[in-house]
């Protein structure tokens, strides 16, 4: 690697330290914040008692983990953005693969706005027998949209840009 791309990757090392913490947690938060333990426990002690308490720990269940969808789409698009800064850091600037990954980013951030927004309220008045559907439109949230589908929109151009230039190096070729 030459040595004015050293501090670049020396960057993308510590972000993807950073991404690997972000997600370790992220993981342990969500599985925290669902209940899974007292999920388990809850279902051994209903199935004791029969059928329709499973049925109300499993409905408790679904209210607690219907909300944390959004969290889960943008976990996927912390773990591709954890993969592209590994391979900034290991040299790979301009690939496929970083392309890819910038459009997978791309798309968690809108995937998951738009989870929070239609998805989970819609989910959730299914779950809890509400004939009212709720939809959660916040400004946040439809930046996040918006940002989202332009880095997606990027990662396609990208990934275009290097099938052009592959073209025209196999073009400039057969010329040579």
């Amino acid at each position: 690697m030459t040595d004015d791309r050293e501090p670049l990757a020396r960057q993308a090392r510590g972000v993807e330290v950073g991404a690997t913490l972000a997600a370790v947690l992220m993981v342990l938060a969500l599985l925290q914040e669902a209940g899974v333990v007292p999920l388990v426990f809850g279902l051994m002690r209903a199935g004791a008692d029969g059928a329709a308490p499973a049925l109300e720990v499993l409905h408790r269940f679904l209210l607690q983990l219907i909300p944390m969808l959004p969290s889960f789409i943008y976990l996927g698009g912390l773990l591709a953005a954890r993969s592209l800064f590994g391979r900034v850091a290991r040299g790979e600037l301009f690939s496929p693969a970083n392309s890819r990954a910038i459009a997978k980013i791309g798309s968690a951030l809108w995937g998951g706005a738009l989870a929070a927004m239609v998805v989970a309220p819609v989910l959730l008045s299914i779950v809890d027998h509400d004939q009212h559907f709720h939809l959660r439109a916040e400004t946040g949230t439809l930046v996040l949209a918006v940002i989202g589908g332009a880095i997606t929109v990027l990662g396609g151009m990208m990934a275009r840009a290097q099938d052009e230039n592959a073209a025209l190096r196999s073009e400039l070729s057969d010329f040579v």
